[in-house]
């Protein structure tokens, strides 16, 4: 018999394990990689439709505070009695400057919620393309003026915001928000 010497080194099949296994821990790698992307991708995306949707109702707000509810737009568009919810909120400031709040938009860019500060002649965007706005609800308590002449109780005017966003891209879903809050005008008078 001949005296072989041993060769170190690996067989195939110890080789195509290893392979093996190589590749099925870099998939599983790169599985998570991208999941982790993905997950950061939607929390941006969510981030930037509360940041706008803050803005949008951080406006609102503050007119509605410095303000109080414009009842005779109501009356002048609805009739004696209106019902809520109304697609737009028209607010009187202490100058008696009329200001707007309204969903707008055309086939370009929906969803846009715009304001106008001088009684309606101009309007000017809150929100920017990057979100589109799906539903923008005022409900007005009380329904009726309470600071007219023949008005028995004067109630603080309060508005019910209720708007809907996402964001606008091509899967809308992952920066859905909805919000709701309650804005109440710190003017009484009579």
């Amino acid at each position: 018999m001949k005296d072989r010497k041993q060769k170190k080194g690996f067989t195939l099949i110890e080789m195509l394990v290893a392979t093996a296994l190589f590749l099925t821990v870099i998939t599983a790698s790169i599985g998570i990689f991208l999941s982790t992307i993905m997950a950061n991708s939607k929390i941006n995306a969510m981030q930037e439709v509360e940041n706008e949707v803050r803005y949008i109702v951080e406006m609102i707000s503050k007119e509605i505070r410095l303000g109080t509810i414009y009842y005779d737009y109501y009356e002048e568009v609805y009739g004696e009695g209106f019902k809520n919810p109304v697609p737009i909120v028209a607010l009187r400031d202490n100058a008696d400057n009329i200001s707007y709040f309204a969903l707008n938009g055309d086939t370009w860019s929906p969803g846009i919620v715009q304001m106008s500060l001088n009684n309606g002649d101009t309007w000017s965007d809150l929100s920017t393309n990057s979100i589109i706005v799906d539903s923008l609800d005022f409900y007005l308590l009380p329904d009726s003026n309470p600071f007219a002449q023949d008005a028995e109780i004067i109630k603080q005017p309060m508005v019910i915001l209720y708007l809907q966003a996402h964001y606008n891209k091509q899967n809308a879903s992952d920066g859905q928000i909805r919000i709701q809050t309650v804005i109440s005008s710190r003017q009484y008078k009579k």
